[in-house]
């Protein structure tokens, strides 16, 4: 597990405060949601899993169109969080997991990562990869959504991840969008 996927950094996170990247106020992040959102084909997904959810603002904004939603996180504190704003939402479950050591069992029809490749290493990176893709079901969406620039002490910046990401056979890119600060790519699982 590479240093930036331990769970103690991320526990060390929130317990300096309950939203340490500004989720709920910042207007990079509600851009950055409003944009992955509308680059998700717009449709009612039957199961859906969430990587990476932390305090579940983005969870909420998926939570409506999803039959079920899975939302998972590494550490304990956001995902109490997430649960409480979403408590009306009974359609909607967590899981502790730490990806690619924990992923869930089960077949999905929309997947989203934001924000989580990067902090992955190279192996730990395709070892998610390849369990996302072996939980997609035939028609599956993928959905990444990244931070661009280098953060310290991770191995690859967004842009590197994508490029792995679209390095992969199984499936096919259908969207892409990119600013300054962050990129969106989109994939459909091929029938093979």
């Amino acid at each position: 597990m590479s240093k930036r996927t331990d769970k103690l950094y991320f526990d060390a996170l929130y317990d300096k405060g309950y939203d340490p990247w500004n989720f709920e106020g910042s207007p990079y992040e509600k851009a950055k949601y409003r944009r992955t959102m509308e680059a998700i084909p717009d449709r009612r997904y039957s199961s859906a899993l969430e990587i990476g959810c932390s305090i579940g603002v983005f969870t909420q904004l998926l939570a409506p169109r999803c039959e079920r939603l899975l939302a998972v996180d590494i550490s304990e504190k956001p995902l109490a969080q997430a649960k409480e704003r979403l408590h009306e939402q009974d359609h909607v479950d967590f899981m502790l997991a730490a990806v690619p050591q924990t992923f869930p069992d089960g077949t999905f029809d929309l997947i989203v990562m934001s924000e989580v490749a990067y902090y992955l290493s190279a192996s730990e990176l395709y070892e998610t990869l390849q369990k996302i893709i072996g939980s997609l079901t035939a028609q599956g969406i993928f959905a990444a959504t990244h931070w661009r620039p280098a953060i310290e002490d991770c191995s690859m910046t967004g842009d590197e991840v994508h490029e792995v990401m679209l390095g992969h056979e199984e499936w096919q890119a259908i969207y892409h969008y990119q600013e300054d600060s962050y990129r969106i790519d989109v994939f459909k699982k091929r029938v093979l």
